[in-house]
């Protein structure tokens, strides 16, 4: 099961399947078997294999908000800016929306930002390849 499998992942052929049965030994009448069942499934298992991908989520929407923290269990005054911010995602075999909750500091915040302005920089200059 395991060897179909990654057959159809790296999508192969029934030549390179029947070689490597050949050389574990197997029988020509199993090997016959074993080819003419994984060219009739191979669409199949490669549909069911993409479905079952490890693509990260896309993100669809962002909110956010500013809270400004005033005091904690630990200061009484602490008196900082407090970004929350929720990314909406969707997987690409569902259409279900996640969310993606997280809070940070502006500092943070514009790191963060800085980053992915330096991740689409370098995207675009790989796309212009």
């Amino acid at each position: 099961m395991t060897f179909m499998l990654e057959a159809a992942r790296t999508d192969a052929d029934t030549t390179g399947i029947s070689t490597i049965l050949e050389e574990c030994r197997f029988a020509p009448e199993r090997i016959e078997a074993l080819s003419s069942t994984y060219t009739s499934h191979k669409p199949n298992l490669r549909a069911a294999l993409g479905r079952l991908g490890t693509q990260r989520p896309h993100i669809v929407n962002v909110d956010w908000r500013l809270d400004y923290y005033i005091k904690n269990n630990h200061l009484e005054r602490v008196n900082k800016p407090l970004y929350l911010i929720d990314l909406q995602t969707e997987q690409s075999n569902s259409s279900d929306l996640g969310h993606l909750i997280f809070s940070c500091t502006q500092e943070q915040l514009q790191d963060l930002v800085s980053k992915l302005k330096d991740a689409t920089k370098s995207l675009e200059k790989f796309s212009q390849k």
